[in-house]
């Protein structure tokens, strides 16, 4: 057993209100279950509500930071649905306008290996073809259920992208950009046109690697359907309606890496 000091600050937006919660994963802890599973015992130090000076600092900052962040991503959603000919180009991101949208701003620190870190193949495999020894899963394999994610990290590599055939892609790190990937919602709304990214996060430098995310995220109550322009003859609509609340809730009731939209297809 290793100890580590991962840390996490999520911030949840409800409407003109933030809530802080500071989230420490405090030891990584391996079984002998398909070579290993990463066991986060995670404990909630404290809950602020209204703001977060006492946390953050300057809360104008961060405030500020989210603001843009769902600017951009209304942006970009915007974007995507008159690239797919949608007459109403504000299907998607109207979901995270509305003020009692659930997006959720969250910082990641993974700490770097340290020298007695059990870094050998048999313990790093997981079952996942393309994995490399020196390196472990910081998080584990996932895609996002919200509608669409903002991601930003420093100059330290980690996160890596499931392409075909399960092959694990490593994403360059940089500073000056933001990578978008695009989440179970927006996946379900285009009827499949756009999937969504699996993805994780490897701790394989002894370097610290920050990341800072913005999952933008429908109201609980929304009613998750894809606009009649993406319903077809040749293309007909492959899930049923839900709600973000349902699905957030099947989503926390499954293990992390499972593919939860496949619980809500028409055909499945």
């Amino acid at each position: 057993m290793v100890e580590i000091k991962n840390e996490e600050l999520m911030l949840w937006e409800k409407g003109s209100k933030v809530v802080v919660r500071v989230r420490s994963s405090s030891k990584w802890e391996t079984r002998s279950v398909a070579s290993y599973i990463l066991l986060l015992l995670v404990l909630d130090l404290f809950t602020v509500m209204g703001d977060c000076d006492s946390l953050c600092g300057d809360s104008s900052a961060v405030s500020g930071y989210i603001e843009a962040a769902r600017r951009l991503a209304c942006e970009i959603l915007d974007l995507i649905a008159d690239g797919l000919w949608v007459t109403d180009t504000s299907v998607f991101s109207r979901l995270i306008r509305d003020v009692d949208n659930d997006s959720m701003f969250r910082l990641n620190h993974y700490p770097p290996l340290s020298k007695d870190s059990d870094t050998s193949p048999s313990y790093n495999n997981n079952n996942n073809t393309n994995s490399c020894s020196g390196t472990k899963v910081g998080f584990g394999e996932h895609t996002d259920p919200q509608i669409l994610t903002l991601l930003t990290s420093n100059d330290v590599g980690g996160l890596q992208i499931s392409l075909d055939a399960g092959v694990w892609t490593p994403v360059p790190p940089d500073p000056t950009a933001f990578w978008v990937n695009v989440g179970d919602v927006l996946q379900a709304m285009t009827n499949g046109r756009f999937k969504s990214v699996r993805h994780r996060a490897i701790t394989g430098s002894f370097e610290s690697r920050m990341s800072i995310a913005y999952f933008a995220a429908p109201p609980l109550n929304a009613k998750i359907t894809a606009p009649p322009e993406m319903v077809k003859p040749e293309s007909p609509i492959l899930y049923r309606p839900f709600t973000w609340a349902e699905y957030k809730k099947t989503t926390y009731s499954l293990r992390l890496g499972d593919t939860r939209l496949n619980l809500f297809r028409l055909d499945g």
